[in-house]
């Protein structure tokens, strides 16, 4: 019988993935890596510093006052699941 190309493909474990992308915070880390690759930038005023606002998980701009989650306009942006609950629905997807 050959083997399974599905079962033996090239990839993380999951293990390896928890150990990854297990908690909200890597996920979120990863997300703002995607979205923001040569650092944050308001979308509003395109100014470069801004504060994180721990309570709402916001970023605000330091200059123009623009609250801006990391979430937003993305396939996550209306959903009450955790990041981590997203990450793992896509990886048993892919």
């Amino acid at each position: 019988m050959p083997r399974s190309k599905i079962q033996f493909q090239k990839g993380l474990s999951l293990r390896e993935f928890v150990k990854k992308y297990g908690t909200e915070e890597q996920c979120r880390g990863l997300l703002f890596k995607a979205r923001w690759p040569d650092g944050y930038r308001c979308p509003k005023c395109s100014h470069e510093q801004y504060y994180y606002v721990q309570i709402r998980r916001v970023f605000q701009c330091h200059q123009c006052r623009h609250q801006h989650s990391i979430i937003t306009n993305t396939i996550f942006t209306s959903s009450k699941l955790p990041l981590t609950v997203w990450f793992l629905a896509i990886f048993s997807i892919t």
